[in-house]
């Protein structure tokens, strides 16, 4: 089994790289569109019946090998009937680059956006908001390989194992991955694959001795498609990257 874990790792890293080499460098010099879209990440976070108290959702748009997401804070108001709103506030919106590895953050989703902050990418989570999707934990222990499902007419591979945020005598993770070359810069654990083509698109938390997730992570693909203008956006902040480097 160690090898095994070994081997799915090498595996996706060596597709995650191949395939953002080919976006870089194109095809024969060839200049070629990558993949490109939008896609959603939802969280939620559970209590001991299995009812949802928290839920987040983060978009993100993909364009050759950056990435935009929001950034926002989630407010929750209860008025004096004792009716409780929820809100999700986008304060700014985050620029990644994979080719120079580097974070910016703007203003408003424009090409004229304003210029927040910039630095260069941390191969961890991102220590204030957003979801830091290069970000590579560690899997401990043996994974444990279970059976296939089907959710409404998706088939999913799954397997238990467990990584280094948690204590793995305390937690568990059970992920869920489709095999349709989809979203391989989006896996939500990159050290790990089954095979070439997979990709984890839901992860579900548990404590031991417990029958129901405390916390979830689930990617939705939206489209594979960008507007004009969600594609001059990525023009613009593109450019930006030469004209405001982090280095300076």
């Amino acid at each position: 089994m160690g090898n095994f874990k070994t081997i799915m790792r090498l595996t996706f890293l060596i597709i995650y790289f191949t395939l953002l080499a080919s976006c870089i460098a194109g095809f024969n010099g060839i200049k070629k569109e990558c993949s490109k879209g939008r896609i959603l990440l939802k969280t939620n976070f559970y209590d001991p019946q299995g009812n949802v108290v928290v839920s987040d959702t983060i978009k993100l748009w993909y364009y050759d090998s950056a990435v935009i997401q929001d950034l926002h804070i989630i407010n929750r108001k209860t008025d004096t009937a004792k009716r409780t709103t929820v809100s999700l506030d986008i304060f700014a919106y985050r620029y990644i680059d994979l080719r120079t590895k580097t974070v910016y953050d703007y203003s408003s989703f424009s090409d004229t956006a304003i210029l927040l902050t910039k630095r260069f990418l941390p191969d961890t989570m991102f220590m204030d908001y957003g979801w830091n999707f290069n970000q590579i934990s560690k899997v401990v222990g043996n994974p444990v390989e279970l059976s296939d499902t089907t959710i409404e007419n998706v088939n999913y591979k799954r397997a238990k194992f467990s990584t280094e945020e948690y204590d793995k005598d305390k937690v568990y993770q059970i992920g869920y991955f489709t095999c349709d070359n989809k979203g391989l810069l989006f896996s939500l654990k990159k050290s790990f694959s089954f095979k070439p083509n997979c990709t984890m698109t839901k992860i579900f938390g548990y404590n031991v001795g417990v029958p129901t997730p405390f916390a979830s992570k689930e990617l939705v693909f939206v489209s594979e498609e960008l507007s004009n203008y969600e594609k001059q956006v990525f023009k613009s902040w593109k450019q930006n990257i030469k004209l405001f480097p982090v280095n300076q």
